[in-house]
């Protein structure tokens, strides 16, 4: 699916796209022995999302094999974006942002603050890179400890521009 939306990108069909390796909620299963990791239980495999609600040193390390799994995977579609010409002779990645994000913080417990994001963009999309950014104390209540998150609409408000549309707001602000 990943490659399809490359081609509609470089044949310049589309220029938006979203794309889901699984929902948070995800039954997808994997063996379990991941990359040398083995699961709490001994079992022989498992969905992704149960299993997650734990603090087993082990199950946290066979989830770490799977988010490196995909991350590998997001890398592998980075480094082809990064070598496809684009319409206009710079390559795919020059014209493209992705956003790579989460659902969650801590899977155990849902937690939602200081969720992770990478977001990837070349040199003609206006994003200024080697950033590493930490926001704290928004205007969201405390949710399960801490002191509150800026609502993450304020991502896309930041992105909006970058593709020519002008917003003042994007949702509740509450």
């Amino acid at each position: 699916q990943l490659r399809l939306i490359k081609s509609a990108f470089s044949c310049d069909l589309v220029r938006v796209a979203t794309f889901m390796w699984a929902p948070g909620t995800s039954w997808v299963k994997f063996p379990g022995t991941f990359q040398g990791a083995t699961i709490e239980g001994a079992l022989t495999s498992a969905p992704h999302h149960p299993v997650a609600q734990t603090t087993d040193p082990g199950t946290e390390d066979w989830l770490s094999q799977i988010d490196q799994f995909y991350s590998t995977a997001t890398s592998t579609v980075l480094q082809e974006f990064a070598t496809t010409p684009d319409i206009d002779g710079n390559m795919l990645i020059d014209n493209t942002i992705i956003v790579y994000v989460t659902e969650v913080a801590r899977a155990y417990d849902s937690n939602q603050q200081n969720m992770p994001l990478i977001v990837f963009g070349g040199k003609n999309t206006k994003l200024k890179g080697g950033t590493f950014l930490k926001v704290q104390g928004g205007a969201l209540p405390t949710q399960t400890g801490g002191s509150g998150n800026r609502p993450f609409n304020d991502l896309w408000l930041a992105l909006a521009p970058v593709f020519g549309v002008p917003l003042a707001s994007l949702g509740d602000p509450t």
